[in-house]
């Protein structure tokens, strides 16, 4: 996977596992003070409930297909990346949808306001 970095491959492998030790640490927080907002305070405890059992079952499911089916220490070159590129995917793929997501409530956002903005307009005339 380092072809072109191969003197530098273990430092790649260590600094990647503490960027990605240490962002876990932000994430939690985070995915929670953006859930607190979002939802209403009767109900937060069972979403957050239920984002532990996601994760719980994500990170299950993610070490069976991960390490039992997709990673063999015999491939080389590009085959011995398939977890990597998989996971990579995935990772864009909740890029993409975040975005779209944002794309959609900003859209509905502003129509509204728009709408709201004409019917005052129209109010005003009459």
């Amino acid at each position: 996977l380092c072809m072109p970095f191969q003197a530098a491959r273990q430092e790649f492998f260590w600094s990647g596992n503490l960027i990605g030790s240490l962002s876990q640490g932000m994430l939690r927080p985070i995915v929670h003070s953006l859930l607190s907002v979002r939802v209403a305070q009767d109900e937060q405890g069972r979403v957050f409930a239920l984002l532990m059992v996601v994760e719980q079952v994500g990170s299950l499911v993610g070490v069976q297909v991960f390490a039992k089916r997709l990673y063999n220490a015999e491939w080389t070159g590009w085959q011995a990346g398939t977890a990597f590129f998989l996971a990579a995917l995935l990772g864009l793929a909740g890029v993409f949808w975040i975005v779209i997501t944002w794309r959609t409530v900003r859209y509905n956002e502003d129509s509204a306001e728009s709408m709201s903005s004409d019917s005052d307009e129209s109010s005003e005339s009459s």
